[in-house]
């Protein structure tokens, strides 16, 4: 049985070296295996960076975006708010024009209405000439005391009390 060990325990050179060989083609398959992960490892590490770049660069865009929604919104409400002024402005421009209006239309009315009072006057003068006359004269002579010194008046200047209004002694 020894001898039957022994067979199965030598191999023959050719046989040897094609064991060696297969070994030998599996640790170079194993190294390109190995080599291949490490590239695949190699690649997905730096697609991973590439990932958390562009990550991190869309939340600062992002970042970006709504503080320029937000300043934008400050300046439609303060667009809002100019609006809301003019608006209001422009309605009390409109009610005091509407006012003025209104008061020039009345002055206009006033006008009329006095200019026919006038031509009334000056019609009822041209048919009742006693409106032309005199105070003093009449169809009676109402007043016949009255004379021309009557009519003069004499004005007299005084001139105003100037102690209450400096303060006074």
């Amino acid at each position: 049985m020894d001898k039957g060990k022994n067979i199965l325990m030598e191999l023959t050179g050719e046989e040897l070296q094609m064991k060696i060989e297969q070994v030998a083609r599996k640790i170079q398959e194993a190294k390109e295996e190995g080599l291949r992960v490490d590239m695949a490892t190699a690649i997905y590490k730096a697609a991973n960076v590439t990932l958390d770049e562009d990550l991190a660069s869309q939340m600062k865009r992002k970042k970006d975006v709504e503080m320029e929604t937000e300043d934008l919104r400050e300046k439609l409400d303060m667009l809002r708010l100019k609006v809301q002024e003019r608006e209001a402005r422009d309605a009390r421009i409109e009610s005091e024009t509407t006012a003025l209006e209104r008061m020039a239309a009345l002055r206009k009315k006033n006008k009329t209405f006095h200019r026919n009072m006038i031509d009334k006057l000056w019609k009822m003068g041209e048919k009742y000439p006693v409106y032309e006359q005199g105070a003093n004269t009449g169809p009676d002579n109402a007043c016949p005391e009255a004379n021309e010194e009557d009519q003069v008046e004499e004005i007299i200047y005084k001139a105003p009390f100037l102690g209450l209004l400096k303060g006074g002694d």
